[in-house]
């Protein structure tokens, strides 16, 4: 079938098997309802390829012109078949990349400079069926969902914003490759950048299980690990003022109950931490007084500290860890047993000169400052003050081993900082 025109290949039939070549210096268009399904190899026509309706379903690998563009509508599908490999230069539209039951299908997208943009969908009939590969010097843009079984960035860049994102399995960066995130989410059990591949993060949500190589944050919040539980990085974490670190709390077990953010080298701290309570499957988990959770730990070092945590936790910061305090966050209540009395003059007391961030629940504190008058007038104020009886229900009191960890942190000059620092 050679035409100085685009083939236009009109299904209206189900389904329709099509055992002949399309050649010629234009396109093909799929129009109708029907399911085309080519069965010989090689097309070869210069142009670009357009799926207005139905399905193109791909059977044999590289049939489609490697250098042809293609656009899929709404409501049109192109569908890879099982174990096909397939090689095109850009995507565009709005329609749908479906991977069939069968698995080892893989979609290889080479743009040249000027790029593609696909706000459909790409997905898998079942679970480890499709793969991505970004090749060529382009962007590729993903602005719809993607549910894949892993992803190479070879050369050029991916980039993904405002879908949703979901890789089964890793995600590969090469020296020639950069993937980014703007807005939208991307989960993925691996991120591995240690070829020198690059990963720009300005926006959205990041899960991910391990990381090889460095990971900077620049916004978007960063989730540690894809269900509650550890996430490792193989390198540095660089966590920059916008962004955002996530933690989830569902108990007291470290690595099982709670997040843990491992990382072999330096992970230098800014922006934000959120504290989510989850359920793991016995309700609504709600921390008592004092309870510590060893969130971060770095065989590099800590630098610098968050510049906002939620309400009712703090953190202590020490040279190669951050561990996590539920406190009452009553301004006042420097023993954080949930009520300001005299016991909270007597911490005071004892502290009086020491670096502001010694104590817990200081809402007074200046950065830099030491504790002083400024606290002394925070507590008489707010004396007599107690938390609800709701929040204080299950234990208010911190365990002996909390308050030993408080009162060591505050011998050894380790930072405590509270939810907010004026």
């Amino acid at each position: 079938m050679t035409d100085t025109h685009d083939a236009v290949l009109d299904v209206q039939a189900p389904q329709v098997s099509l055992g002949s070549t399309v050649s010629g210096p234009r396109g093909l268009v799929k129009n109708g309802p029907g399911v085309l399904i080519p069965t010989t190899n090689a097309w070869t026509y210069a142009g670009s390829t357009k799926i207005n309706a139905g399905q193109l379903a791909l059977v044999v690998d590289e049939l489609l012109p490697s250098g042809t563009d293609v656009t899929i509508a709404a409501g049109a599908t192109l569908r890879f078949g099982g174990g096909v490999t397939q090689t095109f230069d850009k995507l565009s539209g709005v329609g749908l990349v479906l991977f069939d039951v069968a698995p080892d299908n893989r979609l290889i997208l080479s743009p040249g400079a000027a790029g593609g943009l696909f706000a459909g969908a790409i997905s898998q009939a079942g679970p480890g069926t499709g793969s991505l590969t970004k090749t060529g010097p382009g962007t590729q843009a993903l602005v719809g969902s993607v549910d894949v079984m892993s992803i190479d960035v070879l050369h050029g860049s991916l980039a993904f914003s405002d879908g949703n994102a979901s890789v089964s399995g890793s995600i590969f960066v090469d020296s020639d490759g950069v993937l980014s995130l703007s807005s939208g989410s991307l989960a993925a059990a691996g991120l591995n950048l240690v070829s020198g591949g690059e990963f720009e993060m300005t926006g959205g949500r990041l899960s991910v299980d391990t990381v090889v190589g460095d990971l900077a944050v620049e916004g978007g919040t960063l989730a540690a690990g894809m269900i509650t539980g550890r996430a490792f990085v193989n390198g540095a974490v660089d966590l920059q003022t916008p962004a955002t670190l996530e933690i989830e709390l569902g108990g007291t077990t470290p690595e099982t109950e709670f997040d843990l953010l491992e990382v072999s080298g330096t992970a230098t701290l800014a922006g934000n931490l959120n504290v989510l309570l989850v359920d793991l499957g016995s309700g609504l988990f709600t921390p008592a007084l004092g309870d510590t959770f060893e969130i971060i730990t770095a065989s590099d070092g800590v630098l610098g500290e968050f510049s906002d945590i939620t309400p009712g936790f703090e953190a202590i910061y020490s040279a190669t860890s951050v561990i996590l305090v539920a406190t009452s966050a009553l301004s006042g209540d420097y023993n954080n047993d949930g009520k300001v009395d005299a016991a909270d003059y007597t911490v005071w007391r004892d502290t009086l000169g020491a670096p502001v961030g010694t104590l817990l629940n200081d809402t007074v504190g200046i950065v830099g400052g030491v504790v002083g008058a400024e606290q002394y007038n925070a507590w008489r104020a707010n004396f007599g003050a107690t938390m609800p009886a709701a929040a204080l229900a299950g234990g208010s009191v911190p365990e002996p081993r909390s308050l030993a960890l408080l009162a060591l942190a505050a011998c050894l000059g380790l930072r405590i900082r509270p939810h907010r620092i004026c």
